[in-house]
């Protein structure tokens, strides 16, 4: 996939995806980092509030304003204003690395034709 006569990789997949479903109204970022429909992935372990490298998150609006819900591993589900989470990225798409080995519904590879060596 190209995205201005570049390759797309990483964040530059995420920002197209983003893009894409703003154009067709499926999200509306507007200037807010935090909106509906945002998945977020955390890049840094807290233990304090049980997330970890690698948990996936929803921004969801809720009474109060927007939250990130996360589905924990005990199958129960743990609610967060965007401001405590630990570091994280936008993941509309993310490395096979990064998604450590979780278990996706509908996993799609992108894979970049092979580059050959002269």
């Amino acid at each position: 996939m190209r995205v201005g006569g570049r390759p797309v990789r990483g964040k530059r997949l995420n920002i197209a995806i983003e893009k894409a479903l703003a154009a067709e109204k499926l999200i509306a970022p507007g200037e807010e980092l935090f909106y509906v429909g945002r998945p977020v992935m955390v890049t840094q372990n807290d233990h304090g509030l049980g997330l970890y490298n690698g948990d996936i998150g929803i921004v969801v609006a809720q009474e109060g304003g927007l939250r990130v819900v996360f589905d924990m591993a005990d199958g129960s589900s743990k609610t967060f204003l965007p401001s405590r989470l630990p570091a994280h990225q936008t993941a509309f798409a993310m490395t096979v690395h990064k998604s450590q080995a979780r278990s996706l519904v509908t996993p799609f590879w992108y894979c970049r034709q092979p580059q050959h060596l002269s």
